[in-house]
C-alpha cells in the first residue's frame, strides 16, 4: 500500500456515518417512518402506539436522499392484514430530501423513477412497492449479505426481465444507466 493510500484510508476512517452521506437523519423520522408504514402497509403496524415500538436503521449508499430499514417490534400485537396476506415486519423507506421535495410534472428523473419502480414491482422485478407518497415511498426489504456472485447474478436477471417490459417514459432521457441502484436495496449489516 502507498503512502497516500493508507493516508486516504487513515482520513476515511475517522469520518462519522454522516460525514459519509449526505442527508441528515431528520429529528422526526420515526415517527415519520412509523406513519408511513401504517399509511401504505397497515394491519400490526396500526397497532403501535408510539416510535418506540420500531427500529430504524439507515441504509448507506444515499448521497442525496435518505434510505432506512424500518422493523415493527415483536412487542406489538399481530393483527390479519386484509391487503397483504404476507405481512412484512420490515421495510424499507425512502425519504427525498428537501431539493427533491419540490416534485413537478417536469422533474421526469424522479416520475421516471416512481413509473419504473411500480411497473417493476407489479411485475415481481423488483421489491414490492407499498405506497408512495410525496416525499419518499415505502417498499419490502430484503436483507442481502454483500456477495458479489450474488450480485452479479441478480443484476443480469433484472437485466434480462426489464428488457421485456414496455415502459411509458420519456425515451430522450438517459435514465437506464441508474436503474440497477433503484431497483434494490442492498444492504450489509
Amino acid at each position: 500500500m502507498t503512502e497516500l493510500s493508507s493516508k486516504l484510508l487513515s482520513d476515511y476512517s475517522k469520518l462519522s456515518e454522516d460525514d459519509i452521506v449526505r442527508c441528515e437523519m431528520p429529528a422526526d423520522i420515526a415517527e415519520k417512518c412509523l406513519k408511513f408504514c401504517q399509511t401504505f402497509v397497515g394491519g400490526s403496524w396500526n397497532n403501535a402506539k408510539s416510535s418506540s415500538e420500531i427500529t430504524i436503521k439507515r441504509i448507506s449508499g444515499g448521497l442525496a436522499n435518505l434510505m432506512v430499514h424500518v422493523h415493527l417490534n415483536e412487542s406489538v400485537a399481530k393483527e390479519t392484514n386484509f391487503v397483504y396476506c404476507k405481512e412484512p415486519s420490515d421495510v424499507a423507506i425512502k425519504l427525498y430530501s428537501e431539493k427533491h421535495l419540490n416534485f413537478d410534472s417536469t422533474d421526469s428523473g424522479r416520475f421516471n423513477e416512481l413509473n419504473i419502480l411500480t411497473i417493476t414491482s407489479q411485475n415481481g422485478i423488483s421489491p414490492t412497492i407499498y405506497g408512495i407518497a410525496s416525499d419518499g415511498f415505502v417498499q419490502s426489504f430484503y436483507q442481502v449479505r454483500n456477495s458479489a456472485n450474488f450480485i452479479y447474478f441478480t443484476l443480469n436477471i433484472l437485466i434480462f426481465s426489464m428488457s421485456s417490459l414496455e415502459l411509458n417514459i420519456n425515451k430522450m432521457v438517459n435514465c437506464c444507466k441508474s436503474w440497477p441502484n433503484k431497483l434494490l436495496v442492498f444492504t450489509t449489516y
